[in-house]
């Protein structure tokens, strides 16, 4: 049976097994404002009640009964049974995610569709979680640093230049000074996050990265040692702190993984600096992996791929390095004509950690103005 209902915010709907028309052992009475109990074969559906704006149950290819008299203090018309097949089932949005294996056992095939005459704003928060970011102390890490923070998260934050995690910690993050480099330290960062709260991290941040100071170079004038420094900082970094954040978030049973990579992960980059592109493909690559691996324990790995954004000195010198002429052109070849901001980026993040993706897993968003 498929039963399509619209709802205004507030209702919720468990459906449970039960003999006949006895109580329920499992009734949440705590959860639920009002609920009354229908003789209906074996299942029993309880309906929790509050302001409700609308309610229309539509079902094709069965009856449908409007009887809001059996459940007692609903709105008149909030009530909607389609009996199919001797069943009952009652068609508005299941809320209580505990519920869904109660839901799951009865086999139905629900559709849920919520739409109100009233639209009222996202209300994304992050109380009570704790979100790591690397990279914090400039640019794309400080602005997701101070977003996190103004959502009511707990943020901790490190770079190597502690002048300029002083600057984010003002937004109260909690800043430390790590050579993410250094694997052991990365991890020993993450390690004393996880003793401070107590628990897991909640949302890691892979923002560390960048061109290291570097130039394009013909690559035959690359020495070893630059192209591991790029490597290093970008998918290494991101690579021990994922590792070090595994093990708290799988015995947690949730997590958000949000990595940082660039459109130089996508296409050749416009630095034109052989290790930077080729290391931002591999925190793509990386990431849909992770996906795969994290994605049983509850736990989401994504990518936010930047387009071109005046964020931080090295980017200045490339913006600056293209002339008048080859800035209109940068502009010009964005559909929305104009550069991304700091903001702009913080922003994807934000969705990818909230629950509003959580059923999203090993994307990489392009946030890039439209190419």
């Amino acid at each position: 049976m498929k039963l399509t209902a619209a709802c205004g915010d507030g209702l919720a709907i468990l459906i449970v097994d039960c003999v006949r028309d006895e109580p329920c052992a499992e009734r949440p009475v705590d959860l639920l404002q009002q609920s009354q109990t229908r003789q209906h074969r074996d299942e029993l559906a309880i309906v929790e009640h509050r302001p409700l704006l609308r309610a229309i149950d539509r079902h094709r290819g069965a009856d449908i009964v409007r009887d809001a008299q059996i459940f007692e203090g609903l709105h008149n018309d909030a009530a909607a049974i389609g009996e199919h097949a001797g069943r009952t089932v009652i068609g508005h949005r299941v809320d209580f995610p505990q519920f869904e294996d109660q839901r799951a056992r009865l086999g139905r095939d629900v559709i849920d569709e919520v739409s109100s005459d009233e639209v009222r704003p996202m209300q994304i928060r992050f109380d009570g979680k704790t979100v790591a970011i690397s990279g914090a102390g400039h640019g794309f890490g400080r602005c997701i640093a101070e977003t996190f923070a103004g959502l009511g998260a707990r943020v901790f934050g490190c770079d190597l230049s502690a002048a300029e995690l002083a600057e984010t910690a003002k937004a109260g993050v909690s800043i430390e000074v790590v050579d993410l480099a250094d694997r052991a330290a990365a991890a020993a960062w993450i390690a004393r996050i996880e003793q401070t709260t107590g628990g897991a991290v909640d949302v890691l941040v892979n923002n560390a990265g960048g061109v290291a100071g570097q130039e394009m170079r013909p690559i035959e004038a690359v020495p070893d040692a630059d192209w591991d420094r790029i490597f290093s900082v970008n998918i290494g970094a991101a690579f021990a702190l994922s590792r070090a954040v595994a093990s708290g978030m799988k015995r947690a049973g949730s997590g958000r993984v949000v990595n940082i990579s660039s459109g130089a992960g996508l296409a050749a980059s416009l630095t034109g600096i052989q290790a930077y592109c080729a290391a931002k493909h591999a925190v793509v690559g990386l990431t849909r992996q992770l996906a795969h691996e994290f994605g049983p324990f509850g736990i989401t790995v994504n990518s936010v791929a930047p387009g071109f954004v005046r964020s931080n000195p090295a980017s200045e010198r490339q913006w600056a390095g293209y002339g008048e002429d080859g800035r209109r052109a940068l502009v010009e070849r964005i559909a929305m004509r104009r550069l991304g901001t700091a903001k702009d980026i913080a922003n994807a993040v934000v969705f990818f950690a909230s629950d509003l993706a959580g059923f999203v897993n090993g994307q990489v968003l392009a946030v890039d103005g439209g190419k």
